[in-house]
């Protein structure tokens, strides 16, 4: 008997969705879909169908037709894909992290399938079905990091990630003809590096034989600062880029020389960035202010508990939402537009695009804007020219960091010195537009196939 792997999506672009199969027991690794703003169905104005979507979202190529997942009433009598029902896999699906194109999808996954995430993103997934931010209900299996569990025959460990997102990790899935690392999203220029290389140096000693390592930053845009000289293994981050830490040093900079009010734009599942943030306050003396649904979030998680700016959105007109009713209990207060216009530089206050429009009347004495990984990400979609046509008409000073100066993900020399440390046999790039750029001398790169299934035999992986 050999284990299989089969990808189904991810293997150029974004949307990871793949399974290691050994006789009747399966792990598929992240369950997301494609990050495509400009292809987005559901737009403001075109409504999901609620007893139809995971047809519709199959359809959409939201999620790909996977085999043994769906449950037969979802899929409909129509359906050229196999229901759970059907199924004669004992199957299992772990989570890397809580970033959309890695688990958008797992509301859609049959209930009796479990579902595996780090204890950290176990936590932060609740906290998000309570603000509205659900993908679905069900229920989820929180794990630690290094203590195995099993799924049929095939034994999973996660290992730290150092990405931003609350509960990262990578996992190890061992078969009993093989070893398969897959790292879920990484980074090198995070605040964690001395965790990030121990790792390396487990599973290095792990002798894995197939390394799924994410290429995102292999591009030719990012791939063009590295000029003609080949690439090679290193921790150093490219010219014109800056890590995570340089990053706060650039916005504790802009605060500090501004006497306006300091605005920001954030993903709050970034708990690492938000815990730079209200050190960046501190030192600036400034008061941090987050919006409801982000407090919520960070009282629970981090244990800091700042005051709230209640945006003028109907959701807070006479809200009676537990999340709301317990951040009014905890906040030591409600800053208003009062207290922001007397002293707007006394302020960093958060600010999301969905409550933009609050620039009217908060920037008036003038605002700094640090756009910090928050929506909308992607320059020419139609919520990103918005957001810039608002800033423009406040006179609100914008400074972009988001995938211009710093990335959530490790750089290409970075991800080269991942590939060697670890040593596996084959490498096998994924999560990027052009996976043929990532190149090691370390392993047998193999360019996997979307829907193309690979078999380990005696240690050799070829093509089924």
């Amino acid at each position: 008997m050999n284990s299989k792997i089969k990808f189904y999506e991810g293997v150029t672009g974004d949307g990871i969705v793949a399974s290691i199969a050994y006789g009747k027991s399966r792990v598929i690794f992240d369950f997301g879909g494609p990050f495509n703003p400009m292809t987005q169905p559901y737009d403001g104005q075109v409504e999901k169908r609620e007893k139809s979507w995971v047809r519709d979202a199959i359809r959409l190529g939201q999620i790909p037709p996977v085999d043994g997942v769906f449950s037969e009433k979802d899929l409909g009598d129509e359906s050229d894909v196999t229901p759970y029902e059907g199924s004669e896999y004992q199957t299992g699906v772990i989570i890397s992290h809580l970033h959309l194109d890695h688990m958008s999808g797992i509301g859609m996954i049959h209930p009796d399938i479990p579902v595996y995430l780090h204890e950290d993103g176990y936590k932060l997934q609740k906290l998000l079905d309570q603000i509205g931010e659900s993908v679905g209900e069900r229920d989820y299996t929180p794990i630690k990091l290094y203590q195995p569990f099993w799924i049929g025959d095939i034994k999973v460990t996660a290992y730290y990630s150092d990405h931003p997102c609350a509960g990262a990790v990578g996992y190890l899935i061992e078969t009993p003809d093989g070893k398969y690392f897959y790292s879920g999203d990484v980074r090198m220029h995070g605040g964690n590096l001395e965790k990030v290389l121990e790792d390396l140096d487990k599973l290095a000693a792990e002798e894995i034989d197939v390394l799924i390592l994410e290429a995102t930053t292999f591009s030719p845009k990012m791939y063009e600062r590295f000029g003609d000289e080949p690439l090679k293994p290193s921790l150093a981050i490219p010219a014109g880029m800056i890590s995570e830490q340089e990053l706060l040093e650039q916005v504790e900079g802009g605060l500090a020389d501004s006497s306006s009010l300091g605005i920001f734009n954030i993903y709050h599942r970034d708990m690492e960035l938000i815990k730079g943030l209200f050190d960046v306050a501190r030192a600036t003396q400034r008061e941090i202010v987050f919006e409801p649904k982000t407090a919520y979030v960070v009282m629970n998680m981090i244990g800091e508990y700042p005051p709230v700016f209640i945006p003028d959105n109907e959701e807070y007109e006479d809200s009676q939402a537990a999340y709301l009713q317990y951040v009014l209990e905890k906040t030591p207060k409600v800053v208003g537009y009062e207290d922001i216009l007397a002293a707007p530089h006394k302020y960093f206050l958060q600010n999301s695009y969905e409550n933009i429009l609050e620039l009217f009347d908060l920037a008036v004495k003038g605002a700094d804007y640090f756009h910090l990984y928050g929506v909308p990400m992607v320059k020419g979609s139609r919520d990103y020219e918005n957001m810039e046509r608002v800033l423009k008409l406040t006179n609100t000073n914008y400074a972009a960091f988001a995938n211009l100066f710093s990335y959530n993900h490790a750089y290409p020399n970075n991800l080269i010195y991942i590939a060697k440390a670890i040593n596996a046999k084959y490498l096998i790039p994924v999560h990027s537009t052009n996976p043929e750029l990532f190149e090691c001398k370390a392993s047998i790169r193999l360019l996997a196939e979307k829907m193309a299934t690979y078999v380990l035999e005696d240690g050799v992986l070829t093509k089924e």
